[in-house]
């Protein structure tokens, strides 16, 4: 008789997924639609319904031009629609490497950790949920209720570091096209600057609601990053500052609209 051996090796993965917060309440102000309304159900602009005109920005679609507007004044001006509430989030997590200045960074941590939160409560709540998240394990994941997507951007948010070349404004700017008219976005970053600052104020402007979560240390306002905040005031982006994980302190209003002189 012969006796044989073999050995095997075998490789098995434990998908960790990102801590997370039951949040209490997220009263997402809609000042953009329908007044100071909590957001319940999503409906399209009545385009019987033209509010006005403004200056074109770009990524205006065609078929929302004032034509007749424009060649009074020859420039071009957008038609401005009545709106209704929205419950579609669509998310943005800063990925980009250079806004934390490591991979693994605690405020990466913290900002993935809120946006596995927020996200399970508007899913949790019955609100279109998506997320845009560039790096190089990049993903898109459209809006949608179905309870799949909390395993979907779970999973995502499992496997990921701040490792994106690409500058966060232009991801962005690179998606927030493809996004339904009523969309509320949800941005996710440790960075404020100037260029951040005026774009989001471009979205303000363009009728697109902005929610701006700023994950920071604790520490005082810079002169720099007062101006940033006052200029987001001045074009109605509602900001957070998160600089502790208290999530539901910060939602609830303890730290929402802080002056940027204090």
């Amino acid at each position: 008789m012969i006796k044989k051996e073999m050995s095997f090796s075998q490789a098995d993965e434990v998908v960790v997924y990102p801590k997370y917060q039951e949040i209490r309440q997220w009263r997402s102000m809609n000042e953009k639609n329908m007044g100071m309304n909590q957001t319940v159900h999503r409906k399209a602009e009545d385009v019987s319904l033209v509010m006005g005109v403004r200056d074109y920005a770009p990524g205006d679609k065609l078929s929302r031009i004032h034509w007749k507007a424009s060649a009074k004044i020859q420039q071009l001006r957008t038609k401005e629609f009545e709106h209704q509430v929205t419950n579609d989030f669509m998310f943005f997590l800063d990925r980009e490497q250079a806004s934390y200045g490591a991979e693994e960074h605690p405020l990466f941590e913290r900002a993935v950790s809120l946006t596995a939160s927020l996200a399970k409560y508007a899913l949790k709540n019955h609100f279109s949920t998506g997320l845009v998240s560039y790096g190089s394990f990049p993903s898109t994941l459209p809006m949608t209720k179905d309870q799949e997507q909390l395993y979907r951007i779970f999973e995502h948010l499992a496997r990921i570091k701040a490792d994106a070349t690409l500058s966060f404004a232009k991801t962005i700017l690179k998606e927030v096209v493809y996004l339904p008219t009523g969309t509320t976005v949800v941005i996710i970053s440790p960075r404020l600057d100037k260029k951040l600052a005026l774009l989001l104020g471009d979205l303000s402007y363009r009728k697109i609601k902005v929610e701006f979560f700023w994950i920071r240390e604790k520490q005082p306002l810079t002169n720099e990053e007062r101006s940033h905040l006052q200029l987001m005031e001045g074009v109605q982006v509602t900001y957070y500052l998160v600089t502790e994980e208290k999530f539901s302190e910060v939602l609830s209003g303890g730290e929402r609209h802080v002056s940027a002189s204090q």
